[in-house]
């Protein structure tokens, strides 16, 4: 079997030499430009899970019903049993960019409740160095914060809207 296969190799190579450096090259090219994507999207996850553990703490244990999503009330019976230090919720969506350079590349969004961790809400005797009208959009729904890398390359700055498609539905976010 692999004698024929051989033979047919050597074939090919023999009557469309150039085809075939075409075919090797190519492949190369996706093998790794699909490399290159997999290590980005590791090293952005690495990144986002750093940021999260400096607010919140290393997580011990995660809980997730995949695709489906969890019930958002089992979110506070787990904070309220004594043997749970802390318990934040927070989410993942895999999304489609609909506009600008990039429409159609997908963009995983990671989502926090700030208002649940102490170190971020101001408080009342604190000088905010976040004027009023700001903070209204750093706890928006809408709000989406970009490395400024990545705005640029889709063409973004603070205040443009950028809309993406998420489990089916259309948002249009807010660049914070």
């Amino acid at each position: 079997m692999i004698r024929i296969l051989l033979l047919l190799v050597l074939d090919h190579l023999r009557h469309r030499p150039f085809r075939a450096f075409l075919t090797v090259v190519g492949v190369a090219i996706g093998v790794s430009a699909w490399l290159a994507i997999r290590l980005a999207n590791g090293e952005v996850y690495q990144s986002f899970e750093q940021s999260v553990e400096s607010v919140v703490g290393k997580a011990s244990i995660t809980l997730s019903r995949g695709a489906e999503g969890m019930d958002e009330t089992i979110i506070e019976v787990i904070q309220r049993h004594p043997g749970v230090k802390s318990a934040h919720p927070f989410l993942k969506i895999d999304s489609l960019i609909q506009d600008g350079p990039s429409t159609g590349n997908t963009l995983v969004i990671w989502g926090v409740d700030l208002l649940n961790y102490e170190e971020v809400r101001p408080s009342e005797d604190s000088t905010p160095s976040i004027p009023d009208n700001q903070w209204k959009q750093v706890f928006s729904p809408r709000t989406v914060f970009l490395g400024k890398e990545f705005a640029k390359e889709l063409g973004l700055s603070e205040g443009q809207t950028l809309t993406v498609t998420g489990q089916g539905i259309s948002h249009n976010l807010i660049v914070g």
